[in-house]
């Protein structure tokens, strides 16, 4: 009765019960007037960020530093949460969702806000800017109409002293280099010799191993969309990324296979995370280059014809285990922008109707859902 009586007592005298909030006048004061989302149109951009645009960035990365890190330290930074909130008005409005209809929030990424950033905060500044530039291709007319300024700010995020920064930064960056590469089929502006990304990714986890093939697909964009097509080369690299695949760990075994059935265009196939299934797709995006890339491929007649061929089957199968990958995760994910990749390389090869409507669907709702430029494929 005496413990009943101290517990009965500590609740009486108690501001923070669980249940105060539901009862008026006995929560503590919360100075809401002064919140720096207390205005709706900025807080719905603030949470278009979190569900749309932190997810693009972060792909398969389970720190979820674009997701959930960034827009904590921007609650308190005024300057990030301006860029933030700049890139989801850009955002919403170009892929014609979400909040930008009913804000009057200013779209305009002024010099003074992106120089008012420093460290890690400059180099998201920097990126998300980046991420506006590369959807200059999703809305002409709404990029005309309100032009994207572009600014020379030098980061440290281009340097040669990588280690000093954040890792998810640079991983985003990366992934962004290499979708506008393939994109545009233009080599990239980093390599793995200077970036320091190997050292990264020397860890056991999925999300290393990832980042690993990640590095190999890099390696491989540069050769392919480069100027050296030297033999010795080429054999390094198909070494490198078979020897990736056999040695990856039992994580990375699916969970689930099931091939096309009747109706079906791509196979379903599961997996532990999104870290091993972005693996596994830039290892087949990889594989794709490799064979549409091989200098020994025969030049002449029928030798030439029957390697054409052999190659469209094994480009198309990778294709269709890319998007498979990618479909069986949900029906629109950050892996989908992986298999825009493929389709803009090798999604032509496909004749029959059921599987052209299938890839143009990817297309679409990964272009309205990311805003990444995907109406040149």
């Amino acid at each position: 009765m005496q413990n009943s009586h101290k517990i009965s007592s500590l609740e009486s005298h108690s501001t923070l019960s669980p249940y105060s909030i539901l009862y008026p006048g006995t929560s503590p004061h919360l100075d809401i007037d002064n919140g720096p989302l207390n205005e709706q149109g900025k807080a719905e951009l603030f949470r278009y960020f979190v569900t749309n645009i932190g997810p693009a960035l972060d792909a398969y990365d389970p720190n979820k530093y674009f997701t959930e890190i960034i827009p904590s330290q921007a609650t308190l930074s005024l300057p990030l949460l301006e860029v933030i909130l700049t890139v989801s008005a850009w955002h919403s409005r170009a892929t014609k969702r979400g909040p930008w209809k009913s804000t009057k929030f200013d779209m305009s990424l002024h010099p003074v806000v992106l120089s008012s950033l420093d460290g890690d905060a400059l180099d998201v500044g920097l990126i998300l800017h980046q991420f506006l530039l590369n959807m200059d291709g999703t809305s002409s007319c709404f990029i005309n109409s309100n032009p994207i300024p572009t600014y020379n700010f030098k980061s440290p995020i281009i340097s040669v002293h990588f280690l000093t920064f954040h890792d998810n930064i640079l991983w985003a960056r990366l992934r962004q280099e290499i979708f506008m590469s393939i994109s545009n089929q233009e080599p990239l502006t980093l390599s793995s010799d200077q970036s320091g990304l190997e050292h990264m990714a020397r860890t056991r986890d999925d999300r290393a191993r990832a980042n690993q093939m990640l590095i190999g697909l890099m390696d491989i964009v540069q050769y392919c969309f480069g100027s050296d097509k030297n033999t010795y080369s080429y054999d390094k690299l198909v070494e490198s990324s078979s020897t990736w695949m056999m040695t990856n760990p039992s994580s990375f075994s699916p969970v689930m296979i099931r091939r096309r059935q009747a109706g079906d265009v791509f196979p379903e196939i599961w997996f532990l995370n999104d870290c091993v299934a972005a693996g596994l797709q830039y290892f087949h995006l990889a594989r794709i280059l490799l064979v549409v890339y091989d200098p020994r491929v025969p030049q002449l007649c029928r030798a030439r014809k029957q390697a054409s061929q052999w190659i469209e089957a094994q480009t198309k199968n990778d294709l269709e285990i890319i998007c498979g990958i990618a479909d069986s995760i949900s029906s629109i994910n950050p892996m989908h922008i992986t298999a825009c990749m493929a389709i803009s390389m090798v999604g032509d090869r496909f004749t029959n109707s059921d599987q052209q409507h299938a890839l143009y669907d990817i297309l679409v709702k990964t272009t309205k859902t990311y805003g990444l430029p995907t109406e040149s494929v």
